[in-house]
């Protein structure tokens, strides 16, 4: 294991924990005895702003919110990570299905053959391509690109490579994996011979969510020295009759539509462990730092009661601060953690050797916010409850 990986699992969680000791029990000693005998709970010391011109319970709320800002801090902070969670869940989830929806939408063959012993006087119908796997580096790791030699005017690829051996089209695929655009350089490595091959890239093709990298026929030939009339694969819109001795490898546009299902269905489990890790810590966080608000208040709770406020009064002074305060999280969390988790999935999902492809429809983004704010009522339901419990007698209790 690396020395800093160990420091980091081991060595810093105790270092936060003794400096958290360190500072609460600090504060603690540093209070006076007859405060800790009476119970007395301090609360952040606020400058006396000037609201004119709005109702009590508006001027209450803002000063109850300034009051516990750190509070609403903690909210914020938890709120960040739980949506961090949600998108790293649905970030798998899109991952797959918008590969598997481009695969669909953009491949124009039905039937690939890979051959094993390619013939030039092979006359069984298709188009006769050249393909080579080779692999890019990216985030200190390899990832497999499959180079594709195509013949001028494709019928089944919708991509137009120049008849050069320096230039190539990328799949949009690529495009988004290794981060390049027109005019960039794309870097390929034979893992068999050790030879890099580098190309400028001239076009970006949307030709689906393959790692696919097309160049001329006849040039990709002449960089690997082979024949004139060499190919290994064919493809067609229709079966092809070809003697099974010949076949490496078959394979029809629904053999991989059914490969990303198959893929979707093993990460089912982790997103939803994602899904279910994030709505604990919203939840806990929430219902701990509420609750710990109430407890700070419980004795000014107790006073309104006295003094005549009604229930739902009561409520807008303490709980309404926290709803708006959770909104507003929400409201910036939701976005702000997507283009989050978007930045880092590429890192997050490197070994994935289809293209970078994340786009979440506006109405999902309302979803994720609705049942947020479902849960948020939940909980406001739970506190209400706690604060009935509060009774007059608490602000008449002495305790000196």
């Amino acid at each position: 294991m690396p020395i800093a990986l160990l420091i980091l699992a081991v060595a810093v969680p105790v270092l936060i924990n003794l400096a958290v000791n360190f500072l609460v029990l600090k504060k603690a000693f540093a209070r006076t005895a007859l405060s800790l005998l009476q119970g007395n709970i301090e609360t952040s010391r606020t400058r006396n702003i000037a609201l004119r011109g709005n109702s009590f319970i508006k001027k209450f709320q803002f000063r109850q919110l300034m009051r516990e800002l750190r509070i609403a801090i903690v909210i914020i902070i938890a709120i960040l990570l739980a949506m961090m969670l949600v998108m790293i869940g649905i970030n798998s989830q899109l991952l797959i299905s918008n590969a598997q929806k481009l695969t669909n939408e953009n491949t124009c063959y039905e039937y690939s053959y890979i051959l094993r012993y390619p013939m030039s006087d092979l006359d069984c119908g298709g188009e006769r391509i050249y393909q080579k796997t080779l692999r890019a580096k990216t985030y200190n790791t390899f990832v497999s690109i499959v180079l594709i030699g195509l013949p001028q005017n494709s019928h089944y690829y919708d991509a137009h490579p120049e008849q050069s051996q320096n230039t190539a089209v990328i799949s949009s695929a690529v495009a988004t994996k290794l981060g390049l655009g027109v005019g960039d350089y794309i870097l390929l490595n034979d893992k068999m011979t050790e030879r890099n091959y580098a190309f400028c890239v001239n076009e970006i093709a949307e030709t689906g969510a393959s790692l696919e990298v097309y160049i001329d026929i006849d040039a990709m030939r002449e960089i690997f020295n082979v024949s004139d009339t060499y190919y290994n694969t064919l493809v067609s819109g229709t079966p092809l009759d070809i003697d099974a001795n010949l076949i490496d490898t078959s394979m029809t546009k629904n053999d991989i539509i059914r490969a990303f299902d198959f893929q979707l269905q093993t990460m089912n489990t982790f997103i939803r462990l994602t899904l279910v890790a994030a709505s604990i810590v919203y939840l806990t966080v929430l219902y701990l730092v509420v609750s710990m608000m109430i407890e700070r208040n419980k004795r000014g709770i107790s006073l309104t009661r006295i003094l005549g406020y009604r229930m739902s009064e009561i409520r807008k002074m303490y709980i309404y601060c926290v709803m708006y305060t959770v909104t507003a999280a929400l409201l910036i969390a939701i976005p702000v953690s997507k283009l989050s988790i978007d930045a880092v999935s590429p890192i997050i999902f490197t070994q994935m050797a289809i293209g970078q492809f994340y786009n979440l429809d506006f109405i999902y983004y309302l979803l994720i916010f609705a049942v947020s704010f479902l849960f948020l009522m939940c909980l406001v339901h739970a506190v209400i409850l706690k604060l009935k419990k509060i009774g007059f007698a608490y602000a008449l209790r002495a305790k000196q």
